[in-house]
């Protein structure tokens, strides 16, 4: 996903701990798994991020 944004995971997650006020939570699992999901091909990278970004919206809709 910071690939294809052009930025780096660090800021995608730093974004996210800094606009919702969150104190920050450990991220190397996380930050372990886009690290290899930026290793895939271009296509297979796409739809990995295709679904976190689904599935992230589906938990921000039973969270409002």
């Amino acid at each position: 996903m910071a690939k294809i944004l052009g930025v780096s995971v660090e800021e995608i997650l730093d974004a996210k701990n800094k606009t919702s006020g969150q104190r920050r939570r450990p991220v190397g699992k996380t930050q372990k798994l886009f690290e290899e999901v930026a290793k895939l091909p271009r296509r297979q990278e796409e739809k990995i991020v295709e679904v976190i970004s689904a599935m992230v919206e589906q938990y921000q809709r039973k969270t409002d």
